[in-house]
């Protein structure tokens, strides 16, 4: 009996043993995109919060409490990243393109405005040319029903035609140094305009003064050759 007793009390200090937990499974966090690139500079918080989910355990509860956060929390670090390459780039292009698109437009003015005095140019010799042929032709008729009828009247328009052209010439050459001036305000530089034509030199015979009307009527004696001779 007494053996027995001993037997019992040893075998109830023996202390059970410890049973083994189970792992804690893993919590990973990953991105909402697993294509998607680093999040753009100047995000809260709250922003790169929203494109993040939770990938928990399929035998685990989702359950997000002080526990579940701070394992979370454990081996993670904030970090900012620099933004991508591309997106850099994409700066620099975007201003090379506004500059040159800035380029062509003053390019386009300039020459516009050199076009414009070539062609007063062109037009101030024509009426000249036309004016002095008319001269000729109207001194050149002994009649003078179609001098005065016919030969007068587009000579005078001429010649007034002429003194416009010389008046807006005048102007007209004023503008390319003009558009250079409005250019470099804008930012332009000197090389955009480098090869360009430059505006040709005034013409002496462009700032002559108009030619006077002719006379309402102009007698045949006006002109010797054509006095008829004695009889």
């Amino acid at each position: 009996m007494t053996t027995a007793v001993i037997l019992l009390a040893a075998a109830g200090a023996v202390a059970a043993p410890t049973p083994t937990p189970a792992p804690t499974p893993s919590i990973n966090i990953l991105l909402a995109r697993p294509d998607a690139g680093a999040p753009p500079r100047g995000d809260s918080l709250a922003d790169v919060a929203r494109r993040i989910k939770l990938k928990l355990p399929a035998d685990r509860p989702r359950v997000i409490n002080n526990e579940a956060v701070k394992q979370l929390s454990e081996g993670v670090e904030l970090t900012m990243s620099a933004p991508a390459p591309g997106d850099a780039g994409g700066g620099v292009r975007g201003r090379e393109s506004s500059e040159e698109r800035k380029k062509s437009i003053w390019q386009q003015r300039y020459r516009a405005a050199l076009d414009r005095v070539r062609r007063l140019e062109t037009e101030v010799k024509e009426l000249e040319s036309r004016a002095n042929r008319l001269e000729q032709e109207f001194y050149a008729h002994d009649d003078p029903v179609y001098r005065d009828g016919t030969i007068k009247p587009a000579w005078d328009k001429t010649l007034a035609d002429l003194e416009k052209a010389k008046t807006d010439l005048a102007d007209a050459r004023k503008e390319p140094n003009d558009v250079l001036n409005a250019a470099r305000r804008d930012g332009a530089l000197p090389g955009w305009f480098r090869g360009l034509d430059e505006a040709p030199p005034p013409s002496d015979r462009a700032s002559e003064p108009a030619r006077p009307n002719p006379p309402a009527a102009t007698p045949t004696a006006h002109r010797p050759d054509l006095v008829a001779p004695p009889s």
